[in-house]
């Protein structure tokens, strides 16, 4: 098993944080990483980092307007220019992907981020608007419409609509 020294763990990470797509690595660099898909379990976390993230930012609105519509509209919309922050700020990587160590795995233009994250918005959004009980359209997005197509075709229905596709890097050595 390969060891790194301290000085060696410093200059990857450091060097890491300047990886933002798979293809940001060189070909001989490319060697030391087993690229993987993301799971449905990596997915769901990654998701919920950014879900208690915007639910965080609203809270000062719940306090003032309570659980309203208009409170849950806020939290929409918080979420909604996150990931558009995101795209400016942050160079791709919501938190939950910078957490869990995820990356793009190919560079994406504004119109491809901007439908990505209006339907990743519309997809939040089922935690908080229902019809019969809490959580039904949440449910239903998860488990008949999000899962399905992660188990298909690797990405959720958002990134597939999109073409935008979220891998993991494994350092090997």
């Amino acid at each position: 098993m390969y060891v790194l020294s301290l000085h060696s763990e410093i200059t990857y990470n450091a060097y890491m944080r300047k990886v933002i797509h798979v293809d940001d690595l060189l070909p001989h660099e490319r060697e030391h990483f087993i690229i993987r898909p993301t799971t449905a379990l990596e997915k769901v976390t990654a998701s919920a980092i950014n879900a208690i993230f915007a639910f965080g930012c609203a809270t000062p609105f719940l306090l003032v307007w309570g659980p309203t519509l208009a409170w849950k509209i806020s939290v929409v919309v918080i979420f909604a220019l996150y990931e558009a922050l995101v795209f400016r700020v942050y160079k791709d990587r919501c938190f939950g992907m910078q957490i869990l160590n995820m990356y793009h795995k190919y560079r994406f233009n504004r119109r491809d981020h901007m439908l990505y994250s209006v339907l990743y918005a519309l997809s939040f959004s089922t935690c908080l608007i229902y019809i019969w009980v809490p959580f039904d359209l949440l449910l239903i997005n998860i488990f008949l419409v999000q899962l399905p197509v992660v188990l298909m075709t690797g990405t959720t229905l958002h990134g597939w609509l999109s073409g935008i596709e979220s891998v993991r890097l494994v350092r090997t050595r």
